[in-house]
């Protein structure tokens, strides 16, 4: 929890919050554990019970010390003052309890980086993008490339110089952003992810972009133009259709889940697809490139389970626990150290949608038995 996410409850229980603020505190809310700290929060008697647990003897002597220093003030100006002094209090109560609770908490509890999204552009420098604000991407030109905002950035087929400049959208663990790029395919990053890609594509050759992590693409059609994702040695071929691809470089393979349509697979960075000899998947099939093997293998698959991170689903099915955890780590930006060897290749079918890491541990823990302790900030599997 940070000091804005109270202080905009302060401003919501006071009437003070303005619009966009509310954006910022809907998408807080918008969690269900948040939601039910929410409600807990604006109980009055709730309130009540904690400011007078926490501020009775301090309240009573900022009170009296108001006094003295306005002891000469008119009566209405002597009541309007009190007034604010008690919301003053109030607030400093409220904040204080929410120290208490959330920020320093104890050596139990988590404490989560808010780590930002970043952008680099093609002569090196790194601009922050802020998820509760918006802004606009401009070169050293003064051209204007695309506009963020809030969880979404979008490149315009702007009027620059026909030439490669690439610019590198930098996801970290814990996050998801949306890019459209300059021809109008639109990209999901998930947490950990990086995609670099030309700011405006050339009107001759084919679309090419690079992707470490994970990405589903809603590529839009252009059959004189192939679209290609480059992820490690694997390429991913397409003119027009939806799928997603997982390429962090701790799994074993490169998995393709096509959605729709149809895509070409073939592997070496300098490679070209060839239809005739290389691999091609349609809808709800799966293409896995083995890193060790260096071959492709296709199979029919739930193509459901492999985007239902863009709802903010989390979906394992017959999966080992030594691959959900690297899939828990990003999702919700934490450590987790594994010293159960037995538990490593165990299998687990689990669902979780918007649930904090401390449900899903307490999950783990209640229903396979699955012991943890939380150490120096990292989650210790027992």
């Amino acid at each position: 929890m940070e000091y804005r996410i109270s202080k905009l409850i302060y401003k919501s229980i006071s009437k003070t919050i303005i619009k966009e603020e509310e954006v910022v505190l809907d998408d807080w809310l918008s969690h269900a554990k948040n939601r039910k700290l929410y409600e807990k929060i604006i109980d009055s008697d709730y309130i009540q019970n904690k400011i007078s647990s926490y501020n009775k003897i301090d309240g009573d002597r900022v009170y009296r010390k108001i006094e003295s220093q306005i002891i000469e003030a008119s009566k209405p100006r002597y009541i309007k003052f009190l007034k604010y002094a008690a919301v003053f209090i109030g607030m400093m109560s409220l904040t204080y309890f929410y120290q208490q609770t959330w920020l320093n908490g104890d050596e139990n509890t988590l404490q989560i980086n808010d780590e930002k999204i970043t952008l680099q552009l093609d002569d090196g420098s790194i601009e922050i993008l802020n998820q509760d604000a918006s802004s606009e991407i401009i070169d050293k030109q003064g051209n204007l490339l695309g506009v963020q905002q809030g969880n979404k950035l979008v490149y315009g087929d702007s009027n620059i110089e026909e030439s490669l400049v690439y610019n590198t959208l930098i996801v970290p663990n814990g996050k998801t952003f949306e890019l459209v790029l300059s021809d109008g395919t639109k990209v999901n990053l998930n947490a950990g992810t990086s995609l670099k890609y030309p700011i405006k594509f050339l009107k001759e050759g084919n679309r090419h972009v690079f992707l470490n992590g994970e990405a589903y693409f809603d590529v839009a059609e252009d059959k004189k133009h192939p679209f290609i994702v480059n992820a490690n040695n694997l390429n991913v071929h397409v003119v027009g259709t939806e799928f997603n691809v997982t390429a962090y470089p701790e799994d074993d393979t490169i998995d393709v889940a096509l959605v729709e349509g149809e895509v070409g697979l073939y592997s070496g960075k300098n490679a070209t697809y060839n239809p005739i000899n290389d691999i091609s998947i349609l809808s709800g099939y799966k293409g896995a490139y083995n890193k060790n093997s260096k071959q492709i293998a296709t199979q029919k698959v739930n193509t459901g389970i492999y985007t239902a991170w863009m709802k903010g689903e989390l979906l394992y099915r017959n999966l080992p626990f030594e691959k959900i955890i690297p899939k828990l780590e990003r999702h919700y930006n934490v450590t987790i150290i594994n010293t159960n060897d037995d538990l490593a290749n165990e299998l687990f079918y689990a669902s979780f949608k918007d649930e904090s890491i401390e449900n899903v541990l307490n999950y783990f823990s209640e229903i396979h038995k699955i012991a943890y302790i939380i150490q120096n900030n990292q989650i210790i599997i027992k």
